[in-house]
């Protein structure tokens, strides 16, 4: 028999008194030495709760008067942790809710000790970024459009002939299956302050890896920030300090389907009612409609406008795709569709749409910055219209829409 702890044998031995001494006194050790329990084999999920007494502490930075009504960042604000390696930046203009789709309050930073992984060699410390009452319960908790940028400072992993000391990672954390997976987003990394930077869309559990070149490392849909495509107009030098522009202005989408064309004159406001500093135009895959067949991208155009207002209007047009074979809809009319949450469905645009069948344009006005997209209703239902959305007396600004119009248009998951 062995003896816990110490991997001898206890055969017999010469009858020494001494030596009998020695054996019953090890005995007796052993006897008092706790029995390790099996651990399971199934990865724990992050979690907050301290490993050790050394890990650092939350860090909570609070939102008021750096964010609007609607949820767009005022200004840039960094989240810190509090060993300072691990910085999330959420940039001015950004939309930024909880998961309850409402404008975030704060954010917190929580540094937990990270799950191993089977993929790859976990260095450091895992962070968590939440927002509000979801800070401490590690998870997906908010969303960022179109992104925020997360920065950690890593230590040299130790010696391993199975990873790339070149190429580190920030994966993100799938619950659901325990396990760390990529994110989609491709890192920036400096080798020689050891400092890896990304762009980050939700708020989730994150930690640096280095993937093992021998295996095959699982994509996860969580935070696929490369999936928001983003361009942005600068409007300095086009604008003048009444919000009136100096020059007609064009804002196209990264994939070219989608123009937004501001007449030189108009009134281009923020949500704060200050003129706008620019126009982003946001491309992402749009939710699927009950009344009838989405196709193509969704388009946002907002950034710093997000939430304000283009008095007269701005002239909106779309290129779309011939729509899926569908004995429901009429190929003939296509409309523009915007985004009701309250509703939780596309509805009609509350202005006219002129189509144009050959060249498969549609053009139409749009006088607030609101998420759109291309729809063929279905014939045999009526389109629904949403009640916050009226088209504006001639001369008159359109009616804004409430926080939660504009909010909650992100797809889920990227």
């Amino acid at each position: 028999m062995l003896i816990p702890g110490e991997g001898r044998s206890r055969a017999a031995r010469p009858g020494w008194l001494l030596m009998s001494v020695l054996a019953s006194l090890l005995l007796l050790e052993a006897c008092l030495v706790p029995v390790a329990t099996p651990t399971s084999s199934v990865t724990p999920a992050p979690t907050s709760t301290p490993a050790s007494a050394a890990l650092p502490p939350p860090v909570t930075v609070g939102l008021s008067g750096k964010i609007s009504g609607l949820g767009f960042m005022l200004e840039t604000v960094q989240v810190v942790s509090s060993d300072g390696r691990a910085k999330l930046t959420l940039p001015k203009g950004a939309l930024v809710m909880d998961d309850n789709r409402q404008p975030a309050k704060s954010v917190t930073c929580t540094p937990f000790q990270p799950p191993e992984s089977k993929e790859g060699l976990v260095v450091g410390l895992g962070y968590e970024w939440a927002t509000g009452e979801a800070a401490g319960e590690l998870g997906h908790h908010g969303t960022i459009m179109p992104v925020a940028t997360v920065s950690i400072t890593y230590d040299p992993p130790p010696a391993n002939p199975r990873i790339d000391l070149s190429r580190p990672d920030l994966p993100c954390w799938w619950e659901s299956e325990g396990m760390w997976k990529e994110r989609g987003a491709i890192p920036t990394v400096d080798p020689v302050n050891h400092i890896i930077t990304s762009p980050m869309a939700n708020f989730i559990p994150v930690v640096v890896i280095f993937w093992y070149t021998d295996v095959k490392v699982l994509p996860g849909p969580a935070d696929r920030p490369a999936r928001r495509r983003a361009v942005t107009v600068d409007l300095s030098g086009k604008i003048d300090s009444r919000g009136a522009l100096l020059e007609a202005v064009q804002v196209v989408s990264s994939d070219g389907q989608a123009t937004l064309t501001l007449p030189k004159g108009a009134k281009v406001l923020d949500a704060g009612g200050q003129p706008a500093e620019s126009i982003t135009c946001i491309s992402y895959e749009p939710p699927e409609s009950k009344e009838g067949v989405v196709v193509g991208q969704a388009y946002y155009f907002g950034g710093l406008a997000a939430g304000g207002t283009i008095n007269p209007p701005a002239t909106l047009t779309i290129t779309y795709a011939p729509p899926p074979a569908d004995p429901r809809i009429d190929p003939s009319k296509p409309d523009i569709a915007v985004w009701w949450p309250e509703k939780n469905q596309w509805v009609k645009s509350p202005f006219p749409v002129t189509v144009g069948q050959a060249s498969r344009t549609l053009t139409s006005l749009q006088g607030n910055f609101l998420p759109v997209a291309v729809i063929f209703w279905y014939v045999d239902t009526t389109p629904p219209v949403g009640t916050f959305l009226t088209a504006p007396p001639a001369g008159q600004p359109p009616a804004s829409a409430s926080g939660r119009d504009v909010q909650e248009h992100m797809p889920q998951g990227g």
